[in-house]
């Protein structure tokens, strides 16, 4: 094997702990920032690299699909709110105007905080359903997942897409529906 990243990434593809121990020389010195003083010898060098390879591949993989499904939320419901707001004329449209900026107002990190103690099993969502229905256990699926950290973003993150959209639409969507109105379209 040549160059010492190429090894890594081979034993991140195969999982080979004899291909990672053949990496490694000995009297290696492994450092990190999280363990703030060198660890000395093979075997214990094993044991960090062989736990951050088992770890890190799944941390990668739900960060990635964690990122295109906030990035395909955001974009339907932040462009879906612009259109509704900025295209349609309707009773409350002015007040929508405004209420879907408040997002805005609060950290991402707060929303979550927030979610998370009103949605988990003894929070207030779950014992009122539970005493108001007299239902037993766990009612609202489990909040810290990938499904309810994709929503909170979702959730947070929209106005910055409603307000790039809805800024787009105003300065053409009049133009763009004047000039279909002369050419027929009802």
């Amino acid at each position: 094997m040549g160059h010492p990243v190429e090894g890594w990434y081979a034993y991140m593809k195969s999982h080979d702990h004899g291909a990672l121990d053949a990496m490694l020389a000995d009297d290696v010195v492994f450092e990190s920032p999280v363990v703030h003083t060198p660890q000395r010898g093979k075997a214990i060098t094993l044991k960090y690299l062989g736990a951050a390879g088992s770890v890190l591949g799944g941390y990668a993989f739900t960060t990635v699909v964690l990122s295109v499904v906030v990035s395909l939320g955001v974009a339907v419901v932040g462009t879906a709110c612009a259109c509704a707001v900025t295209l349609f004329d309707f009773r409350g449209r002015k007040q929508w105007e405004w209420a879907l900026l408040l997002p805005l107002a609060m950290p991402a990190y707060v929303v979550a905080y927030a979610y998370t103690d009103y949605l988990q099993f003894s929070g207030p969502a779950q014992t009122w359903l539970r005493s108001a229905f007299g239902l037993e256990g766990r009612v609202l699926p489990e909040v810290r997942s990938l499904g309810g950290a994709a929503l909170v973003f979702v959730c947070t993150l929209y106005p910055y897409v409603y307000l790039l959209v809805r800024v787009a639409l105003l300065e053409r969507a009049a133009h763009l529906m004047d000039a279909a109105r002369l050419m027929g379209a009802s």
